[in-house]
């Protein structure tokens, strides 16, 4: 995976997309033990509104999900490395994706 976020010219096939989106779901979703509809509800204006809490460590407020009228934003706290990916995923991959109407970070409404 560092190949393909190190080489901002490659393009990015079906696999590369299923390999990096895979393993942003995994950091989300496991290393933060969130809700399963969390990751891929999270919006990119959502990530770019991150709060840095202390050194090293950053949140990210996610609006829609299931139970946002009892507890408000879902807290996705990532340490910086997983955080960086994700923003590395925004400006590299996302941009060569075809979009089909969303805003969702982890682009779950895309295929190539």
């Amino acid at each position: 995976m560092g190949k393909i976020l190190s080489n901002t010219d490659r393009s990015i096939n079906q696999t590369d997309f299923t390999t990096i989106r895979d393993r942003l779901f995994y950091l989300v979703q496991f290393g933060t033990a969130l809700r399963s509809g969390i990751p891929s509800k999270m919006l990119v204006d959502e990530f770019n509104r991150a709060k840095q809490l202390q050194e090293g460590i950053f949140q990210i407020r996610v609006w829609d999900h299931k139970k946002v009228e009892f507890f408000g934003p879902a807290r996705v706290t990532l340490k910086e490395e997983d955080f960086v990916f994700l923003s590395n995923y925004i400006s590299y991959v996302s941009p060569k994706l075809p979009s089909k109407g969303s805003d969702s970070m982890l682009g779950v409404t895309k295929q190539l």
